[in-house]
């Protein structure tokens, strides 16, 4: 249990508690199995011991790169972009992503490039079975340039 009790600051993400270790021993086994790397370094998923790592610059405020995905968008007419949404996502609400998609600064025959598809899962929704297939097959589609509706 933490020892916070007043939830001022969390100290865990809930949502990594069951798949933290699992992804941590599944990443060891494929860079040392598969890829043949070998450390003596701890392998660390998630960790606040990266240095230097500041949030400073975004201290106090929303953070946002909707300006430079609209810049991006007007500059590679070629360019598309994918966007998977987990419909109980928390992390990132795809409402919140929806609107942001919406309000971009760029002609409205560029959205057509904007490919956003749906699935009945959270953030991770590679950890939800039947929205991982789906994804998968729905990036190769978009990668492939085929229409996967």
């Amino acid at each position: 249990m933490p020892a916070n009790l007043n939830n001022e600051v969390q100290e865990t993400d809930p949502s990594h508690m069951f798949i933290l270790f699992p992804y941590t021993a599944a990443f060891n086994q494929y860079v040392r199995a598969e890829l043949g790397f070998h450390s003596d370094l701890e392998y660390e998923i998630l960790t606040d011991r990266v240095q230097p790592w500041s949030y400073q610059e975004f201290e106090g405020r929303a953070v946002t790169t909707t300006d430079e995905l609209s810049a991006a968008l007007r500059a590679q007419p070629d360019l598309r972009v994918y966007v998977g949404f987990g419909y109980y996502d928390g992390a990132t609400p795809f409402s919140a992503c929806e609107y942001v998609l919406d309000h971009l600064d760029v002609p409205s025959e560029i959205t057509d490039k904007i490919v956003r598809k749906y699935y009945p899962a959270g953030h991770m929704t590679y950890i939800h079975e039947d929205a991982r297939v789906a994804q998968s097959a729905d990036i190769a589609a978009f990668v492939l340039g085929e229409s996967n509706d």
